[in-house]
């Protein structure tokens, strides 16, 4: 509770700052509480703005989100509805307000993600392009079972992702093109982690480094990236894979840690991500 007390204490400060420039809501003094106090201004934060001279300027997007995002569920709903009203209302502020949204709670790099709470933004815009993005989010959600798909290994033989679950603890499957220099350096990171190169020769972590860049199985035996020995090599075996989009890939590489029955622990994640899981 002290770290979440200092969380909100740390809000208010800034907001206090903020509110130089923007005129916030008075908290009546019966919300007496961080957290009450912290919902009040969620659900009331827009009261004040004004189209005609506000600006809807990106540090007043970043504050909503983070006053939003340390919120409770309910105001979190409230707040996401009235800020969906005022953009309805004056459509001339929606373009900046999808790009801050988008920004911050839905790059993974962004202190601010959160996909729950992105979710909720998207369900109250509507139209075609949330249809698309949650279209997409819902696959492979953590704590949804892993969509299973076919895959060659290093010696032409066809496999399945579920081949490899109740066989070690961890599932990670890391989607690379060899031609992404991003890709090459989060290979480079993977075999020089001895976390990871540790559970792996323990048994308790099973790696798949699957080549997308490829479709013909022996321009890839032939073209083969190094990868530690301890991970195991694989191009995709199946057309179907992107024609039915069964993976959303936001940026390259794509890395999921699973468990031992193929659950989504981390999606989209970065290596320290899984790394911090494997040693807690």
């Amino acid at each position: 509770m002290k770290k979440f007390s200092t969380a909100f204490v740390t809000i208010f400060a800034f907001l206090s700052m903020m509110a130089q420039e923007y005129s916030l809501p008075d908290i009546p003094s019966r919300f007496d509480t961080p957290e009450k106090r912290i919902n009040y201004l969620a659900v009331h934060f827009w009261k004040n703005f004004n189209p005609s001279t506000d600006s809807l300027c990106e540090q007043l997007m970043v504050d909503f989100l983070s006053v939003t995002s340390a919120s409770s569920d309910c105001a979190s709903k409230k707040a996401v509805r009235t800020y969906t009203r005022l953009v309805r209302r004056n459509p001339q502020l929606r373009p900046d307000g999808d790009l801050f949204v988008d920004k911050y709670l839905y790059d993974r790099r962004s202190p601010l993600f959160n996909e729950q709470l992105y979710v909720r933004f998207l369900k109250a815009q509507g139209g075609k392009r949330a249809e698309f993005l949650l279209e997409q989010i819902y696959k492979n959600r953590v704590g949804s079972p892993a969509t299973d798909f076919q895959y060659f290994d290093k010696n032409g033989v066809k496999c399945r992702l579920s081949d490899n679950y109740n066989k070690s603890e961890f599932v990670l499957i890391v989607f690379y093109d060899k031609f992404c220099e991003n890709c090459q350096r989060t290979l480079r990171t993977l075999e020089d982690s001895d976390e990871i190169k540790n559970y792996c020769e323990a048994g308790l972590l099973k790696v798949i480094a699957v080549d997308i860049s490829v479709e013909d199985k022996e321009t890839w035996l032939s073209t083969e990236a190094e990868l530690p020995r301890w991970c195991e090599p694989a191009m995709l075996g199946e057309s179907e894979f992107f024609d039915e989009a069964k993976y959303f890939f936001e940026e390259m590489p794509a890395i999921y840690l699973l468990d031992s029955k193929g659950t989504v622990i981390l999606k989209q994640a970065f290596l320290s991500d899984v790394i911090d899981v494997l040693l807690h």
